[in-house]
């Protein structure tokens, strides 16, 4: 009987410490998943990227606009030299998660980089098999380009502990490989971190999130 109550003291408590933090469920590399911030909240961002000594620091921030809607927004300024860096992202979901196919949503993304505005659409279909997390996005952008992003978290690792990994095709090219791993800490905190490498040899970029619930869902 002990034994028992203490196995499910273990399970109350670890989904507990699971639930720690803010979402977890995007990735580094822009790879969009189908979950996204509950209706009126607001997830806070601080972000880092960097590459041969040159980087980025600056702020982001997720708004549930409706539970089935989110708005998304980032602004990061050169370390040494360089140009500003900046995107907004609408993303749309179905309203439940199917149980017998995978979950549909579509998004718009606007990066601005190298002083110029792009945009960018596409859908995103989203699995969750044995806890873990698949995605595969497919966008289109301007001058007919198109990109193929590949996603995956696997199940928690420990009770706030899970590792992921992205991949992504550029106009039917390899273009990078992003090993990653996110963290849910105490007091409504997430960090991510991960490794973007460039399949054209152009270098290791670092990433760096750390996230906050600034309003939690009512």
């Amino acid at each position: 009987m002990r034994r028992d109550a203490l196995l499910i003291a273990c399970l109350l408590l670890t989904g507990r410490l699971a639930a720690w933090g803010g979402s977890t469920e995007t990735w580094l590399d822009g790879t969009q998943p189908w979950d996204t911030t509950p209706m009126n909240e607001v997830d806070l961002q601080a972000l880092g990227s960097g590459i041969d000594g040159h980087g980025l620091v600056g702020a982001g921030a997720q708004w549930g606009i409706l539970d089935e809607l989110q708005g998304t927004g980032s602004y990061e300024l050169p370390v040494h030299g360089g140009d500003t860096a900046s995107e907004l992202d609408l993303r749309l979901r179905e309203p439940d998660f199917p149980d017998w196919r995978p979950a549909f949503s579509v998004y718009g993304r606007a990066p601005h980089v190298d002083g110029a505005w792009t945009g960018w659409g596409g859908v995103a279909a989203d699995w969750e098999p044995l806890e873990s997390d698949l995605a595969l996005n497919a966008e289109m952008g301007d001058g007919g380009r198109w990109r193929l992003r590949l996603g995956l978290w696997t199940p928690y690792i420990t009770y706030a502990l899970r590792l992921g990994a992205e991949a992504s095709w550029l106009d039917g090219s390899a273009e990078a490989f992003t090993p990653q791993l996110a963290f849910n800490a105490p007091g409504d905190l997430s960090l991510q971190a991960g490794l973007r490498i460039s399949a054209q040899g152009d270098g290791e970029l670092w990433i760096v999130r750390l996230s906050y619930e600034l309003f939690q869902n009512p």
